[in-house]
């Protein structure tokens, strides 16, 4: 049995994260749409941004998308729209 579903995406994220692919200050999807985009339930869409925000990848603001990095929040990136996940 592989990882756990969130544990996927976290690792999608982070890895497009650190390679560059969401610049600093891309903002992410927010956490209802992650949900939705993810089949995920929303509890499962925030665990995944919090630990995120712990490995120091993201930050946001309640009421705000998430964001990589600690930038400003300039507009939504494209590249969020569909995540990739590992086989």
């Amino acid at each position: 049995m592989g990882p756990a579903r969130y544990k996927q995406v976290v690792d999608v994220l982070a890895a497009d994260i650190r390679a560059g692919r969401l610049a600093p200050g891309s903002r992410l999807p927010t956490h209802r749409r992650l949900a939705a985009q993810e089949s995920l339930a929303l509890v499962t869409a925030t665990r995944i941004y919090a630990e995120l925000e712990a490995m120091g990848l993201v930050s946001g603001e309640l009421g705000r998308a998430p964001s990589s990095g600690r930038a400003p929040f300039p507009a939504v990136s494209e590249s969020t729209s569909r995540l990739q996940h590992p086989a």
